[in-house]
């Protein structure tokens, strides 16, 4: 039988994502949509194939520029050189996991509010949890479900949300766009600024 992994989208606090995933289920057609019959939780298949994974030359520069070369250094320089690396297909989770979701596991799991605002409604992305959590929650639901689950490679992620795109983002090659296209703290999150606006030197690397 064909080795596939499902991986499930899961939030860790407000602005950055972590998947998880099993590794042996049933044969399925590429063409299914496998749904978890203990979560709900919906799962698409993410084609193998390969993609350029780091920095272009242009991008290193830009980041220099807009960051300085000591943070660069510090955050960004692992990033090279730029390769291809190859991924095996694999099921990913469609949406997040939700807080209904992940309380099927933790039924007294707190979100906490932001701001004021409730962020425990149970359709909304499930947020202050832990790498541990992730990876409890994985070792639940693999027990539930008797097939494995586990944290995605860095590879496995970036390569399904790129999408086939060879643009240094996702979306293109202008950082400024992030907001449209992406959940990052942007001018906004520091009270200055006009919602949506981003740049990369209003995010906070300490």
């Amino acid at each position: 039988m064909k080795n596939r992994i499902l991986q499930i989208s899961f939030f860790y606090f407000l602005w950055s994502s972590l998947i998880m995933a099993p590794v042996a289920v049933p044969a399925l057609s590429a063409e299914s949509v496998f749904t978890d019959p203990v979560t709900a939780m919906e799962f698409v298949w993410v084609s193998g194939g390969s993609y350029q994974m780091g920095q272009t030359g242009a991008e290193k520069e830009d980041l220099i520029k807009v960051m300085g070369r000591d943070k660069y250094e510090k955050y960004c320089a692992d990033e090279l050189p730029r390769h291809r690396v190859c991924v095996d297909g694999f099921w990913m989770g469609r949406y997040e996991v939700t807080n209904a979701q992940y309380r099927r596991f933790k039924s007294d799991h707190d979100s906490k509010l932001y701001r004021g605002h409730s962020l425990n409604g149970d359709n909304q992305p499930v947020v202050e949890v832990s790498w541990e959590d992730a990876v409890a929650y994985a070792e639940w639901l693999s027990a539930k479900n008797k097939r494995k689950f586990r944290l995605p490679t860095e590879v496995e992620w970036e390569y399904a949300c790129r999408a086939g795109t060879t643009t240094v983002r996702y979306w293109g090659d202008d950082a400024v766009l992030a907001c449209r296209y992406a959940n990052v703290a942007d001018r906004t999150a520091s009270g200055n600024g006009q919602n949506g606006e981003y740049t990369i030197v209003r995010m906070d690397l300490r």
